[in-house]
């Protein structure tokens, strides 16, 4: 499954985005890549630093497939706290990892 990350400007991180997702990368112990429109992923990340989620699905040019939005402490719209953010972001990617099936 191939996974990107799409990042917000970072202009009042309340995460650090980066480390956030090189802990995700570390973990799952496979790339994830930048996203860019035509890659085609088959998840996306979208990395907010804070709440205002300036970067979502609705918002990025070129982008289909599923997505997992992180904004400051929440996964998809819930709260979680510092210790629970990689955890929780990971047990998120695995569900959507165990009911995907590759299009050849």
């Amino acid at each position: 499954m191939k996974i990107t990350a799409i990042y917000c400007g970072g202009c009042n991180p309340e995460i650090d985005r980066e480390a956030l997702v090189k802990q995700i990368v570390k973990r799952l112990g496979k790339p994830v890549y930048p996203f860019s429109p035509g890659t085609d992923p088959d998840l996306s990340l979208f990395i907010n630093g804070c709440p205002r989620q300036c970067v979502n699905p609705r918002t990025a040019e070129g982008w289909s497939g599923k997505a997992i939005v992180v904004a400051g402490l929440s996964i998809d719209a819930w709260e979680v706290s510092q210790e629970e953010l990689v955890d929780t972001l990971l047990r998120k990617i695995n569900e959507i990892e165990e009911k995907f099936i590759p299009i050849n």
